[in-house]
């Protein structure tokens, strides 16, 4: 079993737990090759692989091969592989689960679960695996705001949160036609030229992308 304990662990209400038997939300099937198509996740020599593409390969008197191509969902590589059809294999179905934000301590930013209040808080020490959401999770109202993960042995593969945030512009630069509104969280984005210094906008989330003046 792959271990990710280092970015993802679950954390007592004392301290940080390195469990190497992390659990995470999924559920084997077997399936043949031959079932194999798009989106179908895997695991295979010890990897995570997520079908691309496959390619039924017929074979006189036999049942024939599969070639299929596969992205790893750990670390986005490409790899190929051949199967014979009847060849049985390790499905995977990883399951989304909601969480609120509560705070972020030198242990990292700490998430509860939405559906188990008894469960252990979650610690994401590595907040680049929450994508652009590490910027502006502490913008987001608490008690309101739910976000979602899709975790595999500890490691975030895909992070969901709100698609708007307010925010508050701290300063303004002038890039051509177009104003570069800039944020207390280091972050900026591209603006209309009627706005000003010291108003509120809201901006879309992942793109960070403007939408209004809130």
């Amino acid at each position: 079993m792959m271990s990710f304990t280092s970015h993802l662990v679950r954390r007592s209400a004392s301290r940080l737990l390195f469990n190497g038997q992390l659990q995470y939300n999924k559920r084997f099937y077997e399936i043949e090759a031959s079932e194999l198509k798009r989106g179908v996740m895997i695991e295979h020599k010890g990897k995570l692989l997520e079908t691309i593409k496959t390619e039924h390969q017929k074979v006189a008197m036999r049942g024939g091969f599969i070639l299929a191509d596969f992205r790893n969902a750990l670390d986005g590589t490409k790899s190929n592989y051949k199967f014979r059809s009847a060849e049985t294999l390790e499905a995977i179905d990883l399951e989304r689960t909601f969480y609120k934000f509560t705070e972020k301590t030198k242990e990292g930013l700490v998430f509860k679960s939405v559906d188990d209040e008894d469960a252990e808080p979650v610690v994401v020490k590595d907040a680049k695996q929450l994508g652009v959401y590490s910027h502006y999770i502490e913008y987001f109202p608490q008690d309101e705001t739910q976000y979602s993960f899709l975790e595999y042995n500890g490691k975030v593969l895909d992070f969901r949160g709100p698609t708007e945030v307010k925010m508050h512009v701290d300063s303004i630069s002038d890039l051509s036609n177009n104003l570069v509104l800039h944020f207390a969280n280091g972050r900026s984005c591209k603006a209309p030229s009627h706005l000003t210094k010291g108003c509120d906008i809201m901006l879309r989330l992942p793109e960070e992308t403007y939408v209004t003046k809130a």
